[in-house]
């Protein structure tokens, strides 16, 4: 078992985080903005699916009114993840051509002034430093696909719907395509559930009178399901 894996390449994979390389508060900042985004988007297609059910909507048009609303927002979902690339992929492609650490770091520097002004030097420095280190080099070097094939043992692919680092629908259709010599090899997306593999908050539990996050009980579902259908009948 394995948690992260990446059918996209490291290069696709880096280009997509968050303000890749600066500082982990200025991500996690930029995930909570995101996450606020799309539940109160969320919450406006569900309240037009309550509005039609209450003026007597029949099945088939809440239905194609929920369809509707899934792929507005995995069509948003693309476009964010896409202006992310467009921003950070030539910075991460510096790192990729310049073998050179302090070539590749001055060459980041101007990068990274032009990207976003008015911040002190010593944060660019940070930054450039962060991007060129070995891990960061080693991962623009990750292509799975072409390890994928060569795996033989039984897997469960799952991938929350709302992943808000990596493409759920990129990721796992190109590990799945990895994985199609396999005859051992499911997928699944889990609706509403995130890249921690926690659930949607109305699932959470109350510990001490606050909703705090949990593995989502989707997940432990399937997982549980699948290793069960393979274990040997019992004797």
């Amino acid at each position: 078992m394995t948690l992260a894996a990446a059918g996209q390449s490291g290069l696709e994979v880096l280009s997509a985080q968050p303000a890749v390389g600066w500082q982990a508060a200025m991500a996690d900042s930029l995930l909570a903005r995101t996450a606020r985004e799309r539940s109160i988007t969320q919450a406006a297609g569900q309240a037009r699916v309550e509005k039609m059910r209450s003026s007597g909507a029949n099945a088939a048009q809440l239905q194609i009114q929920q369809e509707q609303v899934f792929l507005r927002q995995r069509a948003e979902e693309k476009k964010r993840l896409e202006a992310l690339a467009r921003d950070q992929r030539p910075l991460l492609d510096i790192v990729r051509r310049t073998p050179d650490d302090a070539t590749a770091r001055n060459l980041l520097l101007q990068a990274l002034r032009v990207q976003r002004p008015n911040q002190p030097d010593s944060t660019y420095a940070a930054v450039a430093n962060r991007l060129t280190t070995p891990w960061t080099r080693s991962y623009l070097r990750f292509y799975p696909q072409q390890e994928l094939a060569a795996v033989q043992c039984p897997v469960l692919l799952l991938h929350g719907s709302d992943d808000l680092l990596l493409s759920p629908d990129a990721n796992l259709s190109l590990l799945t395509k990895g994985l199609k010599g396999s005859k051992l090899a499911e997928s699944r997306q889990l609706s509403g559930v995130n890249h921690l593999f926690q659930g949607p908050a109305n699932e959470w539990p109350l510990i001490d009178g606050r909703q705090s996050p949990a593995v989502s009980t989707a997940a432990l579902d399937a997982i549980r399901t699948w290793i069960q259908a393979l274990a040997p009948p019992a004797k």
